[in-house]
């Protein structure tokens, strides 16, 4: 039995696969190649027509280039996928507890809806003149807070808004410094070694 590789007439990888001895060389179309082995595409290429073990890839972020038979750099992909990578980040620090009042508190869009649920809940029962439900509020370690007072309450909602939109805009803002880094570097190897990991400031 024979193994086998046939490429096109251009050296485009086509097949593999085995046969008889008697069989080889009825393997290949009229304008196909037929070589002895297996020469997968991922690991050779014809060069001046002869199977040859392709290089080692550098990166992920590099395609192979057939007519020049190199790995030739692909800097847009690398930054698009580092940028990926910071968005992420962004995305992750957006949703972690904050801390206000000495107070460990949730800060991700459940809880900014939770916020302005119960101040519009306050708004509208000091229009009605009634009271509003329970005060109360739970931190990320599920301590219950309570008062009594409703202006005290509602201020103290009112500065946890500002606290998340601060740490919002200070995280947006850090995302962005990063991005227009990694849009002036130069190569591959400078993008994949990016540190994102400092400059949040929160």
């Amino acid at each position: 039995m024979k193994q086998f590789t046939i490429y096109d007439a251009n050296g485009n990888y086509l097949r593999n696969g085995m046969c008889s001895a008697e069989d080889y060389t009825t393997q290949a179309g009229p304008t196909e190649q037929i070589f002895e082995g297996c020469f997968f595409p991922d690991q050779y290429c014809l060069v001046n027509g002869v199977p040859t073990t392709k290089p080692t890839q550098p990166t992920p972020f590099h395609d192979w280039d057939k007519a020049t038979h190199t790995w030739i750099a692909n800097l847009q992909q690398a930054k698009e996928a580092k940028k990926l990578e910071i968005t992420l980040e962004r995305n992750t620090r957006l949703v972690t507890p904050v801390t206000y009042d000495n107070k460990l508190l949730d800060g991700d869009e459940d809880a900014k809806r939770r916020i302005v649920q119960k101040l519009l809940e306050i708004s509208t029962a000091t229009l009605l003149e009634e009271n509003p439900s329970p005060m109360f509020w739970r931190d990320a370690n599920n301590n219950i807070h309570t008062w009594t007072d409703v202006p005290t309450f509602t201020l103290w909602l009112q500065g946890l808004v500002i606290v998340l939109g601060v740490r919002e805009t200070a995280v947006m803002a850090a995302s962005w410094v990063h991005k227009d880094a990694i849009d002036a570097l130069t190569t591959v190897e400078e993008v994949i070694n990016y540190n994102y990991s400092t400059g949040w400031s929160v």
